[in-house]
C-alpha cells in the first residue's frame, strides 16, 4: 500500500525530531515505555508546545514529504505512530560510533536543510587531541598523547612515562581503556575495567603487544601520559560537566558532578558521584573560598574547550566534558563527549536543575530555528 500524507497543523516554533535507535522505537510502541532520559524533552516541551516526535534514521526518506513519527496521544494515553512534517531540527538521543548509516543520514539532512541541535557522531579521541592541542591556551591542560602506529610508538611512550593509558579512539563508558605500567622486574602490569577490574601481567614487551593487539582487534587507539590524579582512599577523581547553549546562544554550565572511581580502577565510569561544592567542602576539606576559586577556574577552562571543539566541528547545543585535578592542584582535560547519558548529572542534581537544563536546550532550539542556514 502506498503511504499517504495527512498534513497536521504545525506549531509556531520549530518541528523537532528526536532521533532514537530502532530498538528504542520498538520499546516505545510495543512496551509503551520510553527511556526516562528521552521523556525529559517531551515533558519540557509542554512549556513550548513545539511539534515533537521520535523517529529513527531509517524513517527519513528523501522520496517522501513526511515522516512517520511516534508521539504521545493524550486522548488515548498511548504512544502512537502518525505522519508528521519533516523536522526543522533534530536532537540525537543516543551515542554511537561513526557508521555508514549515519553518513547517509547526514547527507539527507543537508539536502533537506534540517539542522542538528547536537552532534551526530561521537568524537575521535585522537582528532579531539589534535584540535585542542592547536589552541595554545589549552596545551598545558592536555596530557601528552600519541596515536599507536606500531610497537615502537608504545615503547617510546613507556620509556618516557612509566605509566600510560591506552584508549580506543571511538569508545565511551570506559570501554576500550587500558592502563599499562612498567614493573620493577621488567614486566608490565595491565589493568582494565569491564563490569569488574581485570589485572594481567606481561612478562616482556612482545607479550604486552600481543595482549594489546588482541584486545583492540585492529581498532585505532591512543597512548596517553598517565596523570597523578587527585584521589580519595585510593580512588581517583574526575569531574563530569554538562554544558549547553541557552535561548540566546550563550554557553552555560548546566551542572558538574564529581565522580569517584572504584578501588584501584583506571576509570571513573560506573563510579560514585557527588555534587561539586559538597564534595570538595566535605570530602576534601576545601575552604569556601578555595571551592569558589576552583570552580571559577574550571568554568573558564570548560568554556574554552567548548569553543575550541565548536571551532573544529561546528556549533552544538550541548557538550559533555571530563576534566580532573592532579595532586598538585593542576587541571587536566580528560575527554569530551558529543552525547552524554547524563547519569552523574541525574544522580547529583535536583529536579529543578535537571528540568531547567532541558528547558534551556529547547530555548536554544528556538534560537537555532531563527538563525539563517
Amino acid at each position: 500500500m502506498t503511504a499517504t500524507y495527512n498534513p497536521i497543523a504545525r506549531s509556531k516554533g520549530p518541528i523537532i525530531g528526536l532521533l532514537v535507535k530502532e530498538a528504542h522505537k520498538e520499546r516505545i510502541i510495543d512496551h509503551q515505555n520510553p527511556l526516562p532520559k528521552h521523556l525529559k524533552l517531551i515533558q519540557a516541551n509542554q512549556q513550548f508546545n513545539h511539534t515533537m516526535y521520535f523517529f529513527s534514521v531509517k524513517d527519513l526518506k528523501l522520496s517522501l514529504p513526511y515522516i512517520i513519527g511516534i508521539f504521545y496521544n493524550s486522548k488515548t494515553t498511548k504512544w502512537e505512530k502518525k505522519s508528521f512534517p519533516l523536522p526543522d531540527l533534530i536532537y540525537k538521543c543516543y551515542g554511537s560510533n561513526n557508521d555508514n548509516l549515519l553518513r547517509s543520514f547526514e547527507k539527507k539532512l543537508k539536502t533537506l536543510n534540517i539542522k542538528n541541535i547536537n552532534y551526530l557522531y561521537c568524537f575521535s579521541k585522537w582528532e579531539i587531541y589534535l584540535h585542542l592541542s592547536s589552541n595554545i591556551n589549552l596545551t598545558s591542560y592536555l596530557p601528552f598523547t600519541t596515536l599507536y602506529k606500531d610497537p615502537d610508538s608504545l615503547k617510546d611512550m613507556l620509556n618516557r612515562f612509566n605509566k600510560v593509558y591506552l584508549k580506543s579512539c571511538f569508545s565511551g563508558g570506559g570501554r576500550g581503556v587500558i592502563c599499562v605500567e612498567k614493573m620493577l622486574d621488567a614486566g608490565f602490569r595491565i589493568s582494565h575495567f569491564k563490569n569488574q577490574l581485570y589485572i594481567n601481567k606481561a612478562n616482556d614487551f612482545d607479550s604486552l603487544i600481543d595482549i594489546l593487539l588482541t584486545f583492540y582487534k585492529g581498532k585505532k587507539f591512543i597512548i596517553q601520559e598517565a596523570i597523578d590524579l587527585l584521589s580519595l582512599n585510593q580512588k581517583v577523581i574526575d569531574i563530569r560537566s554538562e554544558l549547553q547553549r541557552n535561548g540566546d546562544g550563550t554557553i552555560i554550565i548546566a551542572g558538574m558532578a564529581v565522580r569517584v572511581s572504584n578501588n584501584n580502577t583506571p576509570i571513573t565510569t560506573h563510579a560514585s558521584s557527588y555534587g561539586f561544592e559538597s564534595f570538595f567542602r566535605n570530602k576534601m576539606d576545601y575552604s569556601e573560598e578555595l571551592v569558589i576559586e576552583l570552580k571559577d577556574k574550571i568554568n573558564k577552562l570548560l568554556i574554552a574547550i567548548y569553543e575550541s571543539v565548536e571551532k573544529a566541528y561546528g556549533q552544538s547545543g550541548e557538550l559533555s566534558i571530563d576534566i580532573a585535578l592532579d595532586t598538585n592542584g593542576d587541571l587536566w582535560f580528560i575527554e569530551c563527549n558529543a552525547y552524554s547519558s547524563k547519569v552523574s548529572f541525574f544522580n547529583v542534581h535536583d529536579k529543578k536543575t535537571i528540568d531547567e537544563s532541558y528547558i534551556s536546550l529547547l530555548k536554544y532550539s528556538s534560537y537555532l530555528y531563527t538563525q539563517s542556514p
